[in-house]
Protein backbone atom coordinates (compact mmCIF):
# COMPACT_ATOMS: atom_id res chain seq x y z
CA UNK A 1 0.00 0.00 0.00
CA UNK A 2 2.92 2.15 0.95
CA UNK A 3 4.41 2.03 -2.50
CA UNK A 4 1.26 2.46 -4.68
CA UNK A 5 0.67 6.10 -2.82
CA UNK A 6 4.87 7.12 -2.70
CA UNK A 7 5.90 6.25 -6.17
CA UNK A 8 3.65 8.86 -7.41
CA UNK A 9 5.02 11.78 -5.00
CA UNK A 10 8.53 11.25 -5.66
CA UNK A 11 7.44 11.37 -9.37
CA UNK A 12 5.67 14.60 -9.09
CA UNK A 13 9.09 15.94 -7.12
CA UNK A 14 11.03 14.61 -10.06
CA UNK A 15 8.97 16.61 -12.21
CA UNK A 16 9.35 19.65 -10.24
CA UNK A 17 12.60 19.40 -10.08
CA UNK A 18 13.34 18.71 -13.74
CA UNK A 19 10.54 21.20 -15.17
CA UNK A 20 9.78 23.93 -12.57
CA UNK A 21 13.51 23.94 -10.71
CA UNK A 22 11.95 24.65 -7.15
CA UNK A 23 14.79 25.35 -4.40
CA UNK A 24 15.51 22.49 -2.46
CA UNK A 25 13.92 23.45 1.05
CA UNK A 26 10.70 23.92 -1.23
CA UNK A 27 10.84 20.52 -2.48
CA UNK A 28 11.35 18.99 0.85
CA UNK A 29 8.45 20.75 2.47
CA UNK A 30 5.89 19.99 -0.49
CA UNK A 31 7.52 16.12 -0.11
CA UNK A 32 6.88 16.20 3.96
CA UNK A 33 3.53 17.62 3.26
CA UNK A 34 2.01 14.70 0.19
CA UNK A 35 3.73 12.11 2.59
CA UNK A 36 1.83 13.31 5.72
CA UNK A 37 -1.55 13.31 3.15
CA UNK A 38 -0.39 9.45 1.84
CA UNK A 39 -0.05 8.27 5.35
CA UNK A 40 -3.64 10.11 6.52
CA UNK A 41 -4.89 8.43 3.95
CA UNK A 42 -3.75 4.96 4.40
CA UNK A 43 -4.69 5.51 7.86
CA UNK A 44 -8.39 5.78 6.40
CA UNK A 45 -7.87 2.69 4.26
CA UNK A 46 -7.34 4.37 1.08
CA UNK A 47 -4.42 2.47 -0.67
CA UNK A 48 -3.80 4.31 -4.17
CA UNK A 49 -4.71 8.33 -5.03
CA UNK A 50 -7.62 7.04 -7.57
CA UNK A 51 -9.56 6.09 -4.25
CA UNK A 52 -9.30 9.43 -2.49
CA UNK A 53 -11.94 11.42 -2.78
CA UNK A 54 -13.04 15.24 -1.95
CA UNK A 55 -14.45 14.08 1.54
CA UNK A 56 -10.69 12.75 2.41
CA UNK A 57 -9.38 15.68 1.71
CA UNK A 58 -11.71 18.01 3.28
CA UNK A 59 -11.18 15.90 6.79
CA UNK A 60 -7.22 15.85 5.99
CA UNK A 61 -7.67 19.68 5.85
CA UNK A 62 -9.62 19.85 9.09
CA UNK A 63 -7.04 16.79 10.29
CA UNK A 64 -4.16 19.29 9.67
CA UNK A 65 -6.04 22.54 11.40
CA UNK A 66 -6.66 19.96 14.25
CA UNK A 67 -3.19 19.38 15.08
CA UNK A 68 -2.71 23.60 15.55
CA UNK A 69 -0.40 23.66 12.45
CA UNK A 70 0.37 27.44 11.36
CA UNK A 71 -1.91 28.89 8.96
CA UNK A 72 1.03 29.35 6.26
CA UNK A 73 1.59 25.20 6.84
CA UNK A 74 -1.76 24.64 5.69
CA UNK A 75 -1.46 26.77 3.19
CA UNK A 76 1.56 25.10 1.58
CA UNK A 77 0.06 21.64 2.48
CA UNK A 78 -3.17 22.42 0.02
CA UNK A 79 -0.85 24.34 -2.63
CA UNK A 80 1.33 20.62 -2.94
CA UNK A 81 -2.06 19.03 -2.61
CA UNK A 82 -3.75 20.95 -5.63
CA UNK A 83 -1.21 20.74 -7.74
CA UNK A 84 -0.39 17.20 -6.82
CA UNK A 85 -3.33 16.36 -7.81
CA UNK A 86 -3.74 18.25 -10.54
CA UNK A 87 -0.30 16.29 -11.86
CA UNK A 88 -1.88 12.76 -11.39
CA UNK A 89 -4.87 14.07 -13.89
CA UNK A 90 -2.12 15.37 -16.33
CA UNK A 91 -0.17 11.78 -16.05
CA UNK A 92 -3.66 10.37 -16.15
CA UNK A 93 -3.11 8.38 -13.02
CA UNK A 94 -6.45 9.56 -12.02
CA UNK A 95 -9.71 9.98 -13.90
CA UNK A 96 -11.20 13.13 -11.56
CA UNK A 97 -9.93 15.64 -9.50
CA UNK A 98 -11.08 14.87 -6.11
CA UNK A 99 -9.81 18.68 -4.95
CA UNK A 100 -12.61 20.20 -3.51
CA UNK A 101 -13.91 23.29 -5.14
CA UNK A 102 -13.09 25.83 -2.18
CA UNK A 103 -9.25 24.21 -1.98
CA UNK A 104 -8.94 25.14 -5.86
CA UNK A 105 -9.01 28.26 -5.00
CA UNK A 106 -5.60 30.77 -3.98
CA UNK A 107 -6.57 31.90 -1.18
CA UNK A 108 -6.22 35.72 -0.42
CA UNK A 109 -2.66 36.87 1.25
CA UNK A 110 -2.39 38.60 3.90
CA UNK A 111 -0.26 41.94 3.52
CA UNK A 112 3.16 41.91 5.81
CA UNK A 113 3.88 43.91 8.20
CA UNK A 114 5.94 47.15 7.61
CA UNK A 115 8.06 49.14 9.64
CA UNK A 116 8.19 52.65 10.64
CA UNK A 117 10.25 55.32 9.16
CA UNK A 118 11.67 55.16 13.10
CA UNK A 119 12.12 51.63 12.98
CA UNK A 120 13.79 51.79 10.04
CA UNK A 121 16.29 54.00 10.96
CA UNK A 122 16.57 52.79 14.20
CA UNK A 123 17.57 49.61 12.64
CA UNK A 124 19.96 50.93 10.19
CA UNK A 125 21.70 53.07 13.35
CA UNK A 126 22.40 49.86 15.37
CA UNK A 127 25.41 48.97 13.86
CA UNK A 128 28.95 51.16 14.59
CA UNK A 129 30.47 52.04 11.29
CA UNK A 130 33.71 52.95 12.80
CA UNK A 131 34.61 49.22 13.04
CA UNK A 132 34.98 47.01 9.77
CA UNK A 133 31.80 43.99 11.15
CA UNK A 134 30.30 47.06 11.76
CA UNK A 135 30.30 49.17 8.61
CA UNK A 136 29.69 45.39 6.37
CA UNK A 137 26.52 44.86 8.90
CA UNK A 138 25.47 48.55 8.11
CA UNK A 139 26.23 47.94 4.28
CA UNK A 140 24.25 44.70 4.37
CA UNK A 141 20.92 46.20 6.09
CA UNK A 142 20.92 49.09 3.78
CA UNK A 143 20.88 47.25 0.76
CA UNK A 144 18.05 44.44 2.04
CA UNK A 145 16.18 47.48 2.68
CA UNK A 146 16.95 49.35 -0.35
CA UNK A 147 16.24 46.10 -3.21
CA UNK A 148 14.21 43.48 -0.96
CA UNK A 149 16.60 40.76 -1.56
CA UNK A 150 16.31 37.83 0.35
CA UNK A 151 19.09 37.51 3.41
CA UNK A 152 19.98 34.02 1.59
CA UNK A 153 20.51 36.10 -1.62
CA UNK A 154 22.53 39.04 -0.03
CA UNK A 155 25.02 36.57 1.48
CA UNK A 156 25.68 34.46 -1.56
CA UNK A 157 25.99 38.01 -3.14
CA UNK A 158 30.05 38.31 -4.79
CA UNK A 159 31.53 41.64 -5.37
CA UNK A 160 31.06 41.29 -9.79
CA UNK A 161 27.13 41.13 -9.06
CA UNK A 162 27.66 44.64 -7.57
CA UNK A 163 27.40 47.64 -10.50
CA UNK A 164 28.41 50.69 -8.63
CA UNK A 165 27.65 52.39 -12.46
CA UNK A 166 24.22 51.26 -12.98
CA UNK A 167 23.05 50.73 -9.09
CA UNK A 168 21.96 47.74 -9.30
CA UNK A 169 23.22 43.99 -8.22
CA UNK A 170 22.67 40.32 -10.59
CA UNK A 171 20.88 38.06 -7.56
CA UNK A 172 20.34 34.68 -7.91
CA UNK A 173 17.06 33.77 -6.32
CA UNK A 174 14.54 31.22 -5.58
CA UNK A 175 13.97 28.51 -8.75
CA UNK A 176 17.93 29.57 -10.06
CA UNK A 177 15.97 32.95 -11.85
CA UNK A 178 18.91 35.60 -11.75
CA UNK A 179 17.42 39.28 -11.82
CA UNK A 180 18.78 42.68 -11.53
CA UNK A 181 17.54 44.74 -8.70
CA UNK A 182 18.34 48.62 -8.58
CA UNK A 183 19.24 50.40 -5.63
CA UNK A 184 19.65 53.57 -4.91
CA UNK A 185 22.20 56.79 -3.63
CA UNK A 186 21.99 55.78 0.12
CA UNK A 187 22.65 51.79 -0.39
CA UNK A 188 25.05 52.92 -3.50
CA UNK A 189 27.34 55.52 -0.60
CA UNK A 190 27.40 52.48 1.76
CA UNK A 191 28.61 50.17 -0.53
CA UNK A 192 31.14 52.26 -1.78
CA UNK A 193 32.47 52.99 1.18
CA UNK A 194 32.35 49.19 2.46
CA UNK A 195 33.79 48.39 -0.76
Amino acid sequence: MREALSWHIDSFLDMLTAEKGLASNTLEAYSRDLNRLADFLRARGVGSWEKSQAVHLRLYLSWLRERRLSSRSIARSVVAARQFYRFLEREEIISENPVPAFLLRDGARKLPHTLSREDVQKLLSQPDPSKPMGLRDQTMLELIYATGIRVSELVSLQTHQVSLQGNYVTVKGKGSKVRMVPFGKWARERLERYL
